[in-house]
């Protein structure tokens, strides 16, 4: 053998001063490693956060706006939150996506939003406007006019596969819409008005 070439030693067994340590070290790590476990396993899941809905209020109230709400989704709930006083106003529940407008004589107006996708909720088919729908990809002022015109002229859309009753739409495209879409209720097809003071 070389003189210069390393020699390795055979690692021998620790002192027992050292042994002991890296047991109680060890142990200790096992332990907190169990609490760990226990707590995550037995600790209640947080509650989710509400969920938010989204409702625009105009016209004659101090805050006009797009709002979030939590909670069950009303008239009233939409008027305070634009910090409207909701006193003498009939409630009623709302849809997400709704606009309510408020007159200075204080009626109200239901009526779909035209900027849905801007918070993220499908456009309805059967009561969007033909601005509302170009905000769709795929949908230009063009497609959107003749959408509404089929509407107008053959009544609502039982579905969204009934697109392809628009000329030019097939089902390829229609299958390209489908996550934009939906079609709601014909008996809300129209706008709603009603008067916002109570009898």
């Amino acid at each position: 053998m070389a003189a210069d070439a390393p020699r390795f030693r055979r690692p021998g067994r620790a002192p027992p001063e050292v042994a002991g340590r890296l047991r109680a070290m060890a142990l200790l790590l096992a332990l907190a490693a169990g609490m760990l476990a226990a707590t995550r396993l037995f600790s209640p899941a947080p509650a989710p956060p509400p969920e938010r809905r989204v409702v625009e209020v105009r016209g004659a109230v101090p805050q006009p706006g797009f709002h979030a709400l939590a909670g069950p989704l009303t008239v009233h709930a939409a008027l305070r939150a634009a910090g409207a006083d909701p006193a003498g106003q009939v409630d009623a529940a709302l849809s997400p996506g709704t606009r309510i407008r408020l007159s200075e004589a204080g009626e109200l107006r239901l009526e779909p939003m035209d900027d849905l996708l801007v918070v993220g909720l499908p456009v309805d088919i059967n009561r969007a406007s033909a601005r509302a729908l170009t905000a769709i990809p795929g949908i230009g002022d063009r497609r959107a006019a003749d959408i509404v015109a089929s509407r107008d002229a053959d009544g609502p859309y039982r579905s969204v596969d009934d697109l392809a009753r628009v000329k030019g739409i097939g089902p390829a495209t229609v299958e390209d819409l489908r996550p934009f879409l939906v079609a709601g209720p014909a008996d809300q097809a129209a706008s709603t008005t009603r008067s916002a003071r109570a009898p």
